[in-house]
């Protein structure tokens, strides 16, 4: 891929040619610098070559990722000061030049050689050369392709030039990282490194939106925003559509990983403008760190994947280290969505309806659906407990579909029957919006099942609305000439709502989240915020709703305040279909005031129970998983209170209620280790992680020693609660 390499032959091949070999279509050229996308774009600056040589102007060209791979400059290769079969291993040059020879006489070449760069480190690579003829059968340009390869044992398939790179970016991929992992800790076995995973979620639903080209360009503004912190290109990697890898060869410590990534989001997190549309990219980083979370390529990688799992899009959340308990979480969320698909097949999931209500009548005006997995074996499980799991792979797209179709199908059955149908609305995933084909969706189900539109309304969250606004504003623009509403849900939640919400006329119904709902009647300043919610929507125009209203006093202090419609258990808990028709057709429902309280104290059983307001630490572990033993490691955890019966404890880990999970559970009392088994019973979704209720499964020995060491604390603190888990 030389010109003077080429010059011995350029007087042989010489004919009166004025074209290059490739159709006709002239090659644009500025000096010797080929002017293609390869050669400007992410693979300029990357370790894979791409080359051309023209036999009738004597030029070569070749794209910069030849000074990654080598560490010279492409314009001494280009100008000849520079020879590639110079940087070829001695050994390997005769059947290098005998491959050039086959080449120059018209055949297709790929092979498989040995270099030495700048510094004198061999590389393998492997080279693929395709030579263009013209009229009369002449060679009158070679094109090549040169890339590094990890396992020169395993040739590559001629037809896949990109068998350990990404062909979208040039960047290496995950066989590629693995085997830069090997040869590091080949190298140093004794150094520290990280592998950091990050991605750009939103990447995938944009492209389905504005095609890949445009996706391309987003990538490569996103990419080249690293640069700035002087990553090298050689360092980055492609996994997958959305994620990305960084290795980081050399760390001094344990925290460097994360100061990285620190500078990385900082980089990556501002708008990213493309024509008419302004893109907000929420990154977040997964790290494993050598020796501490593998000895090998694939197990670092691996974890450093379910750290990623474990990463929010958005807060401090953002980047999370691997630990060991992880693996407990990753194999719950690995089961769940295998039995998820599952039974979207089999049509395991229903609808519940929740009635809204009008307060001051106590007429139902609407419901809304919520979706529940009716298991075999666990009996009906909660939306919280898989939603999260399905959201994090394309199965989110396929449930909320199902629950468009199955309300528009209900809301079918109820005209038909002449029940008095109320506006049903319905949850749809932020990145569902993302995929054009959405409205066209809608309109389609509403048509086969002749509803009327006013009798459906989507409810979005307020960060779907935030995020990407111009494409999810167009959608729902569309969706809204059909004559369906749109709720925007969990309203205060979000990080920008009041500076945002003036822009958006899209929205028909304001929902107050039921965090700000839960203290209205006991903090000031809650119902101030609340107050100013609900004035607000008024002066948009907006309806406004509160949900989670549970208290006579919540209910009050609304209906005071110019908010009559709300939804929570102090009217109705979600029911089931043929429940809630029950209701329908009463037309109004009475408030149970009192109720929730009656409930909790229902619940309360004989052993009482030891708070600990500072949280005392302990940790869990699975030990078996539907009867079958497994070896986890241990997740820290923070406990509210334990009793004769049970625990309360909060975590990071998203883990199921029920009895398929059999935990153990360690803490100190007085000195005195426990360690006991148990099923977690109940859980509540926090702002940052969950709170769990668990039942101890031990003998009676073993309980009265807890009770023992209990009292003792108890007297300590004065302090006497009644334990609701035994």
């Amino acid at each position: 891929m030389l010109k003077e390499f080429f010059s011995r032959s350029k007087k042989r091949n010489s004919s009166k040619v004025h074209r290059n070999g490739n159709g006709g279509r002239p090659l644009s050229q500025e000096g010797n610098h080929i002017r293609h996308p390869y050669f400007t774009g992410l693979l300029a600056k990357t370790n894979v070559v791409i080359w051309s040589y023209d036999f009738v102007t004597g030029r070569m060209a070749c794209s910069s990722g030849i000074e990654q791979l080598t560490g010279y400059r492409a314009s001494d290769f280009e100008r000849g000061k520079r020879i590639w079969q110079d940087l070829v291993f001695e050994e390997d040059r005769p059947g290098y030049e005998e491959k050039r020879k086959r080449a120059n006489r018209g055949e297709n070449i790929h092979h498989q050689y040995r270099i030495a760069d700048a510094s004198g480190t061999v590389r393998w690579v492997e080279e693929f050369i395709s030579p263009k003829m013209d009229e009369n059968q002449r060679v009158v340009r070679l094109d090549g392709f040169v890339a590094e390869v990890a396992d020169p044992s395993v040739p590559g398939d001629p037809a896949d030039l990109f068998s350990f790179h990404d062909p979208a970016t040039g960047l290496g991929n995950r066989k590629m990282l693995e085997a830069k992992i090997a040869s590091r800790l080949q190298d140093s076995p004794k150094r520290m490194f990280a592998v950091l995973l990050f991605q750009f979620d939103k990447l995938k639903s944009i492209a389905e939106v504005l095609g890949v080209k445009n996706e391309q360009k987003l990538l490569k503004i996103l990419l080249d925003r690293l640069q700035d912190m002087k990553i090298p290109y050689d360092h980055l990697y492609r996994l997958d559509s959305t994620v990305f890898g960084l290795f980081l060869p050399n760390i001094r410590d344990e925290e460097e990983p994360k100061k990285t990534a620190q500078r990385m989001i900082a980089k990556l997190e501002a708008p990213v403008p493309l024509e008419d549309y302004e893109f907000l990219f929420p990154v977040k980083i997964g790290i494993s760190r050598y020796p501490n979370d593998g000895s090998a390529g694939e197990e670092l990688i691996n974890r450093a994947e379910i750290a990623l799992n474990h990463a929010e899009d958005y807060g401090e959340e953002r980047i999370k280290f691997y630990f060991p308990a992880m693996d407990i979480e990753a194999r719950h969320v690995f089961q769940t969505e295998a039995d998820l698909k599952k039974a979207i097949r089999q049509n395991e999931l229903t609808l519940l309806f929740q009635p809204k209500v009008n307060a001051k009548n106590n007429a139902i005006v609407g419901a809304e659906a919520l979706v529940r997995w009716n298991h075999p074996e666990r009996g009906l499980i909660p939306a919280d407990q898989f939603i999260r799991i399905a959201e994090k792979s394309e199965l989110i797209d396929e449930i909320g579909d199902w629950v468009l179709k199955q309300t528009c199908k209900i809301l079918a059955d109820w005209t038909k029957r002449k029940l008095p149908a109320v506006p049903i609305s319905i949850n749809i995933s932020p990145k569902r919006f993302l995929k054009g084909d959405y409205p066209g969706l809608v309109r389609n189900v509403i048509r086969r099942w002749g509803i009327d539109p006013g009798l459906l309304e989507i409810e979005i969250t307020e960060t779907s609305l935030m995020e990407n606004k111009t494409v999810v504003t167009d959608a729902i623009q569309q969706i809204r000439q059909l004559g369906i509403k749109f709720s925007l849900d969990d309203f205060g939640t979000g990080f920008s709502s009041i500076n945002y919400l003036t822009q958006f006329r899209t929205i028909d119904t304001l929902k107050i989240d039921k965090s700000f709902i839960a203290k209205i009647d006991e903090d000031p300043q809650m119902s101030a915020i609340v107050k100013s919610f609900i004035m607000l929507a008024k002066g948009l125009g907006m309806n406004v709703i509160a949900e989670g209203v549970e208290t006579a006093g919540q209910l009050k202090f609304l209906t005071d305040n110019d908010c009559p419609v709300v939804q929570g258990f102090i009217y109705s808990k979600p029911l089931f279909l043929s429940d809630f028709e029950v209701l329908l057709r009463e037309g109004e429902i009475r408030p149970k005031i009192g109720s929730a309280t009656d409930i909790m104290e229902n619940d309360r059983r004989g052993y009482f129970r030891v708070n600990f307001p500072s949280r005392k630490k302990g940790w869990l572990t699975v030990k078996a998983v539907r009867g079958k033993s497994v070896n986890a490691g241990k997740a820290p955890i923070d406990i509210k209170n334990i009793g004769g019966g049970g625990l309360c404890f909060l975590s990071d880990l998203d883990l199921p209620a029920g009895n398929q999970m059999l935990l153990a559970f360690g803490f100190e009392l007085k000195d005195d280790p426990f360690v006991l088994n148990g099923h977690i019973i109940w859980k509540k979704k926090l702002r940052k992680g969950f709170e769990y209720g668990a039942e101890f499964i031990i003998d009676e020995n073993e309980r009265a020693r807890l009770i023992k060491d209990l009292n003792q604390v108890l007297v300590s603190q004065r302090h006497l609660l009644f334990d609701p888990f035994a």
